[in-house]
C-alpha cells in the first residue's frame, strides 16, 4: 500500500487495485474513517485503479493514496519471491516521476496476517491526512481523563475510533414463516454482488467412478464437478485452458451459523427471522439500530433471511479487528468481561490478541461465549464481518461424460486445525473448578464442504433398490436426508484466469515442482503435452505416407523434438500417490521425461524424502537443463511449507554449476520471468 501526494490542495482520491476484494474494503474503511474526521469537502468516493486511468492522470491530480492488491503476479505474502510486486512497483514509478510520499509505504503480509500492518498504517495516513486537509486528530481528542478500570484513554489507544451509526432511509420488517434456508440457493448469485464474472455458475457436484477414487488418510481426493451449462454462451470443455483455477462460493459452517443465531438471540426453532428490505437508492440494514452497509449486496425480490445471510455472505470465522472488539465491549455489560474486550483491542493488549484471536482463531462466535454479557445487534455483526469470499482451487482436467456434460477435475486436501472449544470450556468452567483446556478439530470452510457433499453422493450411489427395502427407519431417514442434500447443494463457481502460470510451447523445457495438492495444474499441463504431442504425431503420420518424398521424413523427426518435462511430486506415503496410474503414463508415453516422486514417511532412509532432496539428488542435470536448455521453473504448493526453501535450493544448485559464471543466474531468471509461481498461504 503506498500514498504520495504532490502540488497543491485541491482533491484527495483514494485508488484502489483488487480481485478479492481485500483493497476495496480497506479503501473504502480508510474512506470512512478520514470522514468521520470532518475530512469531507476535499474526500472523493474510492475508485478502482482501472477507472481512475480512464478518467484521471497522475500528473493533474495533487492528492493520490494507493491502496492495490497483489493478487496475481507476486502475492501479497512473503513466500513469493516477488513479495507485494505491484505495489513495490508502482512505489518505484511514482518515485521516478518526483511524487512525494507522505506517509511510508507499507507491504502487508498475508501469511502472518495483514491487520498486523494495516491497522497502524491507516491510523497513520488519516493522521497525516487530518494535519494537510484539517480534521479532527485520533491523538487529538480529549485530554487523558482516567477510567473506572484505572485506564487512561491514552493507555486503551485503538486502531481505529467506531463512530455512532449514521442512519439511513431504510428500516427493518419482521416477517412469519420464514424456511431456515432459501430452497433456490441460485439467490446466492443475485444475493452476493462479486467483483467478478459469475455468469457461469452452478454445477451439481458428482460423484462418479473418476471422483473419490483417491480418498486418503491425508484427505486428499480428486472430486470431479459436472456442468451442463455453458458460460456465456460457450461449452467450458472449449474455453477452460491448462493453468485456470475457478473460483468456489462456498457457505459458512451451518452448526456455527446456527450457534451464533442462537448467541445473537435470533430463534430459528420459532422461525421468526427478521428481513431486509430493498431499496432503490441507499444501502440497506438488518437491525433496530440502523447500520448502513459497506458490502454494497444486491438482494432479490422479497429479501434475504438473516440465515441465509449469516450462511453464504459474511465471513463468521473472520478474524476480529481491534476497532470492532472496542465496538462490541460498548455491548458488553459486565465490567471484567468489558475490560477484557478494552484490553484485547488496545496497543497494550497486542500479544493477548496475537495469541487468542490470531493465534487461536478467536472468531465472533467464540467472543460471544467467552463473554456472555456481551449483546451486540445483528447490524454491528454484520457490518464488522467482512465478505465471505470464493475460494481458488486449481483445475485438474476437463472431460466430457455419457450425458456430454463436462467434467472439472480438481484436486483438494481438507485442511484441519485445532482450535480451542470455548463452548465445552466454559460449560466445564460452570461444572467444575478444575479447568482443563478443551481442543476442537475444526475443518477448511471450503475443502471440508466439497468433502462432505462428495461422501454424501457416494452414499447415494453405493445404495441399491433393494439395500434401500431392508434399511431400518433410522437408516432409510438417513437416506432420504442425503437425498434432500443431492437435489439442494450446488456448487456456485466462477472461471479464473491465471496471469502468466501457463504452460509454455512444446519445444520449452520445462521444470515442475508440486507437492501434495500443488501437483494439480500440472494434471492439466501435462494432458495438454500428450494431446499435442498426439496432434502432431497424427499430422506427421499423414506426411511420412509412402507416397511422401524424403524430406518429409526428415521433417517428421525434426519436427517432433519435445523439450525435457520433470516433475517432482511428493506425499507421505504410497497411498497418498494420486494421479499414480496418469503420471507413470505419461511417463511410459514420453509426455514426461523425468517422474520423481518423494514420500517422507517411506521406511527407506536413503530415498529422498521431500521435493528439496529430489532437487538436489539431481541437481546436476537439472542445472544443465536450466542454464543451457533455457528450462522454466513451475512451483506449486503450499507456500509456508514449501516456496522459501525451494527457491535456496535452486540457488544452490545453479551457484554450484559453473559457479564463476552463473553465480548471480538465480535472479536473473526471476528477472527473467523463468521462475513462475502459484502458492498458497
Amino acid at each position: 500500500m503506498v500514498a504520495f501526494i504532490e502540488g497543491n490542495k485541491s482533491q484527495l482520491l483514494v485508488v484502489y487495485a483488487t480481485q478479492t476484494g481485500q483493497s476495496k474494503a480497506i479503501a473504502e474503511d480508510l474512506t470512512e474513517m478520514l470522514f468521520s474526521k470532518g475530512v469531507v469537502q476535499m474526500l472523493a468516493e474510492p475508485m478502482c485503479i482501472s477507472e481512475f486511468f480512464k478518467n484521471h492522470s497522475l500528473e493533474s491530480e495533487s492528492y493520490i493514496i494507493f491502496i492495490v492488491s497483489t493478487t496475481g503476479d507476486g502475492l501479497g505474502d512473503t513466500n513469493y519471491s516477488n513479495f507485494c510486486n505491484f505495489g513495490k512497483t508502482l512505489d518505484k514509478r511514482l518515485k521516478e516521476m518526483n511524487a512525494s510520499s507522505f506517509c511510508p509505504s507499507t507491504w502487508a503480509d498475508d501469511a502472518v496476517g495483514l491487520e498486523t500492518v494495516t491497522v497502524d498504517w491507516l491510523k497513520a495516513v488519516v493522521d497525516k491526512v487530518v494535519e494537510l486537509f484539517g480534521g479532527s486528530s485520533s491523538n487529538s481528542s480529549s485530554s487523558s481523563s482516567s477510567n473506572v478500570y484505572g485506564f487512561s484513554n491514552n493507555d486503551i489507544s485503538t486502531d481505529m475510533v467506531v463512530e455512532k451509526c449514521v442512519a439511513t432511509s431504510l428500516s427493518l420488517a419482521e416477517i412469519n414463516n420464514v424456511k431456515l434456508c432459501t430452497q433456490n440457493m441460485q439467490n446466492v448469485k443475485q444475493i452476493v454482488k462479486m467483483d467478478f464474472d459469475v455468469s457461469g455458475c452452478f454445477r451439481d457436484v458428482v460423484d462418479n467412478d473418476d471422483t473419490n477414487n483417491n480418498i486418503s488418510n491425508d484427505n486428499i481426493n480428486n472430486t470431479s464437478i459436472s456442468n451442463n451449462n455453458d458460460i456465456n454462451g460457450h461449452d467450458i470443455y472449449n474455453i477452460i485452458q491448462p493453468g485456470d483455477t475457478v473460483g468456489i462460493l462456498c457457505p459458512n459452517d451451518v452448526r456455527e451459523v446456527s450457534e451464533l443465531l442462537e448467541l445473537l438471540g435470533v430463534n430459528l426453532p420459532q422461525q421468526q427471522h427478521q428481513q431486509l428490505q430493498q431499496h432503490p437508492t441507499a444501502k440497506f440494514v438488518i437491525t433496530d439500530e440502523v447500520v448502513a452497509s459497506k458490502k454494497k449486496i444486491t438482494l432479490p425480490d422479497g429479501g434475504v433471511n438473516v440465515f441465509d445471510l449469516f450462511m453464504w455472505i459474511v465471513d463468521v470465522r473472520a478474524v476480529l479487528k481491534k476497532a470492532f472488539l472496542l465496538a462490541l465491549a460498548q455491548m458488553t455489560t459486565d465490567p471484567i468481561e468489558q475490560r477484557c474486550l478494552k484490553i484485547l483491542s488496545s496497543r497494550q493488549g497486542s500479544e493477548m490478541y496475537n495469541q487468542l484471536c490470531l493465534g487461536s482463531r478467536l472468531g465472533i462466535r467464540d467472543v460471544l461465549i467467552c463473554f456472555p454479557s456481551c449483546k451486540p445487534s445483528l447490524g454491528l455483526i454484520y457490518e464488522n464481518l467482512p465478505k465471505l469470499l470464493p475460494r481458488p482451487y486449481s483445475i485438474c482436467s476437463v472431460s466430457k461424460n455419457s450425458s456430454s456434460h463436462s467434467i472439472i477435475s480438481i484436486l483438494l486436501s481438507v485442511a484441519q486445525f485445532e482450535s480451542i472449544d470455548f463452548h465445552q470450556q466454559q460449560h466445564q468452567q460452570q461444572q467444575s473448578k478444575h479447568q482443563q483446556q478443551q481442543l476442537v478439530t475444526r475443518y477448511g470452510l471450503c475443502t471440508g464442504w466439497l468433502y462432505n457433499i462428495a461422501i454424501n453422493f457416494k452414499y447415494l450411489q453405493q445404495q441399491s433398490p433393494e439395500q434401500q427395502q431392508q434399511q431400518s427407519p433410522e437408516q432409510q431417514q438417513q437416506h432420504h436426508h442425503s437425498q434432500q442434500l443431492h437435489h439442494f447443494f450446488k456448487v456456485a463457481m466462477y472461471l479464473r484466469r491465471p496471469t502468466n502460470f501457463r504452460p509454455p510451447p512444446l519445444d520449452r523445457p520445462i521444470i515442475m515442482v508440486g507437492p501434495g495438492t500443488g501437483v494439480s495444474p500440472f494434471i492439466g499441463f501435462l494432458e495438454y503435452r500428450s494431446r499435442l504431442i498426439k496432434e502432431m504425431t497424427s499430422k506427421l503420420s499423414e506426411k511420412d505416407k509412402p507416397s511422401s518424398s524424403s524430406s518429409s521424413s526428415s521433417f517428421s523427426s525434426s519436427s517432433l523434438s519435445s523439450g525435457e518435462s520433470w516433475l517432482f511430486f511428493g506425499c507421505r506415503c504410497q497411498d497418498d500417490y494420486i494421479f499414480k496410474q496418469e503420471l507413470e503414463q505419461h511417463y511410459k508415453d514420453g509426455v514426461l521425461t523425468r517422474l520423481h516422486v518423494c514420500f517422507s514417511r517411506q521406511s527407506d532412509l536413503n530415498a529422498p524424502r521431500y521435493v528439496q532432496d529430489g532437487i538436489i539428488q539431481y541437481r546436476q542435470e537439472l542445472a544443465r537443463v536450466i542454464v543451457e536448455k533455457n528450462a522454466l521453473v513451475y512451483i506449486c504448493g503450499h507456500g509456508q511449507k514449501l516456496s522459501k526453501s525451494l527457491h535456496e535450493t535452486f540457488k544452490d544448485l545453479l551457484k554450484s554449476f559453473e559457479e564463476s559464471t552463473y553465480k548471480d543466474y538465480y535472479e536473473k531468471m526471476k528477472a527473467d520471468k523463468r521462475i513462475i509461481e502459484d502458492v498458497w498461504t
